[in-house]
């Protein structure tokens, strides 16, 4: 696995990286880690899961249901989506 995703080590504080990582499902991922500290040598698995809408996306996958964050407007976002979809059967083929 290349890339952003690190975590302390849960025991030494160490910068832990991630070596592999499985999809699970569409909002869930498994991450094997593996801490830098060569003394302590702890290796775990955590998850990663999409939990919250924060700004709705502009292509939804209609298999994702995540509820929306706190924060959004939803009165707005029913005005958004009915824009975008106006916006979209306007778009010649």
């Amino acid at each position: 696995m290349n890339g952003g995703v690190s975590m302390k080590c849960p025991h030494c504080e160490s910068r832990a990286i991630a070596r592999t990582s499985k999809t699970l499902s569409l909002t869930l991922r498994e991450i094997t880690f593996v801490c830098r500290n060569h003394r302590c040598g702890f290796v775990w698995v955590a998850t990663l899961e999409a939990a919250r809408t924060l700004s709705p996306p502009a292509v939804p996958n209609h298999q994702v249901r995540l509820p929306l964050s706190a924060h959004i407007n939803r009165a707005g976002l029913v005005t958004h989506i009915a824009e975008a979809q106006l916006a979209l059967q306007m778009e010649p083929p």
